[in-house]
């Protein structure tokens, strides 16, 4: 049963996504007598995407689990032993492929506003306040030095001259 769950995700690229819920399933890992089911939670979205589910940290955890992501393996204890699942690299790529083949969509979709002046048009400068400081930010040569606002507060002040110096 799908429960409530309030806290927005962030994904890859930044951007924050609302979450429809989230719903513990059981999960099995491994084959033959190498199994171990564990109830593991799931956040459900409704994004495009070409994985079906991703298995987090806490799962990944809570099988104690080993993965190498050069030979596409997991590997975790179960109680006849050390269990395995293995990728596919075939599968991996189509996958990677796919997901490639959505991001350049949507990027397709992206309008380009130029950022060349045109003749006779003026580009937008930021003004300056009157009130700024110089600070010289390399010893050995005095010329080089950059202007800070001089109505900062002194420990804001102190913070920005010792990343600067």
């Amino acid at each position: 049963m799908l429960r409530p769950l309030q806290t927005p995700l962030s994904g890859f690229t930044g951007a924050s996504i609302e979450a429809e819920g989230q719903i513990t399933l059981p999960v099995t890992l491994g084959s033959g007598n190498k199994i171990v089911t564990k109830q593991m939670r799931f956040v459900v979205v409704d994004i495009k995407c070409v994985h079906n589910a991703i298995l987090g940290r806490p799962g990944i955890n809570q099988v104690r689990a080993i993965i190498s992501m050069a030979h596409l393996c997991m590997k975790f204890y179960t109680p006849n032993g050390i269990g395995e699942e293995r990728g596919d690299q075939k599968n991996a790529r189509s996958c990677y492929l796919e997901a490639v083949k959505k991001m350049t969509r949507q990027f397709e979709q992206i309008e380009l506003v130029s950022q060349q002046v045109d003749k006779g048009e003026e580009k937008a400068r930021i003004e300056l306040d009157a009130n700024t400081e110089e600070i010289q930010i390399d010893a050995s040569n005095p010329e080089r030095k950059v202007k800070i606002g001089a109505d900062l507060q002194e420990e804001l002040r102190t913070e920005i001259v010792q990343v600067l110096t």
